[in-house]
């Protein structure tokens, strides 16, 4: 009986000592309208080298910095306001790709068309039917990779 007591005592014992070895707190920040953002329907994030939080969402792109958020649209050079998807080129451009006005970028503090969007808007639009957009995309040096929505497959841009 002294031994099962033993066992049990010790049994116990490691189970408290190791939930208190693994437990870990942390916190859960939602970043909302109440903190800023204008909207809540983010579709991708990345992170730029100088630590910006980039966001692409419904209403354009926003660039975060911890405390403050900066808002792109069309306005200030966006093909179209609804964003898909984010991606950092070897040159750290920021590149977005967009529900109809095909794939722009962030360069020395301006956004700028792509150079062959009227090319890639073309097999974008050849269906008009299925409604598709670029799902996602990759610049693999000279050639632009890209998916679109409703199964249409893989393409690539080569522009050498």
């Amino acid at each position: 009986m002294r031994l099962l007591s033993a066992f049990f005592s010790q049994f116990f014992l490691f189970l408290f000592l190791s939930n208190q070895a693994y437990t870990q707190e942390f916190n859960i920040i939602n970043i909302g309208t109440d903190e800023g953002m204008i909207t809540t329907e983010v579709h991708d994030i990345d992170q730029d080298k100088d630590g910006f939080i980039w966001f692409a969402t419904d209403v354009g792109v926003i660039k975060y910095d911890g405390k403050n958020f900066n808002y792109y649209t069309s306005k200030e050079g966006l093909s179209h306001t609804i964003v898909f998807d984010i991606f950092i080129d070897v040159n750290e451009r920021m590149w977005f790709s967009t529900y109809k006005g095909g794939i722009c970028y962030f360069d020395n503090g301006s956004i700028k068309d792509y150079a062959y969007n009227k090319t890639l808007l073309g097999i974008i639009d050849s269906d008009a039917k299925l409604d598709s957009h670029i799902d996602d995309f990759l610049f693999e040096d000279d050639e632009l990779w890209f998916t679109l929505t409703r199964n249409r497959g893989l393409y690539k841009i080569d522009v050498a």
